[in-house]
């Protein structure tokens, strides 16, 4: 059986595992951030609970907008928030920067995934890419907190400084396997 991919989804496929990666760091590591940022348990407790219920709007947002703004403005978006999230809960250090943060976490993944398998589904009618998707954003969930645990010593600035870094390479990705769609976005009649 030969797993061959049309040209692009395996960049998306990366771009995908890559968010989860960085997405996983920052959740494994979340409380920690919380505390160094000043937060005590019960806040960092109701805040990351609140967060947590903010998901499905990153989701919803992404289902509204659907595809009439293309790929690029949504992962632009969609990684260019995720990378403020990095730097808000990890680097900054301060309240109100780690609980905006928190609040928009979620979405973005939400928000962000979608538009990849979106894209993965257009670039392989076969469905084998967009079904591998799910393996890649698991095997990335999997693989975050371990690079955290690495990461984590005295602070937890590294993982925020390594997630945004991630994130940014995982936009790339995205955005280059969109050369992949142009033959086919032009042949498109408008709607």
């Amino acid at each position: 059986m030969s797993l061959h991919l049309p040209g692009g989804a395996a960049r998306s496929l990366a771009a995908l595992g890559i968010m989860w990666i960085a997405q996983g760091a920052l959740w494994a590591f979340a409380a920690t951030a919380g505390a160094e940022s000043g937060m005590d348990a019960d806040s960092l407790a109701r805040w990351l609970s609140i967060a947590g219920f903010t998901t499905p709007f990153g989701a919803l947002a992404a289902a509204a907008l659907g595809d009439r703004r293309g790929y690029r403005i949504p992962f632009i978006v969609g990684f260019g928030v995720q990378i403020f999230v990095a730097l808000a809960e990890y680097c900054f250090l301060s309240r109100p920067f780690f609980i905006a943060g928190a609040l928009v976490s979620n979405m973005t993944t939400t928000f962000t995934t979608p538009y990849v398998q979106g894209v993965l589904a257009s670039l392989d009618g076969t469905g084998r890419a967009t079904a591998l998707s799910g393996a890649s954003a698991n095997f990335g969930a999997a693989i975050g907190p371990a690079l955290g645990a690495i990461l984590v010593g005295r602070t937890v600035v590294p993982i925020g400084i390594t997630s945004s870094i991630m994130f940014f390479v995982g936009l790339a990705l995205a955005l280059s396997s969109l050369r992949s769609l142009a033959p086919r976005s032009t042949s498109r009649s408008p709607a």
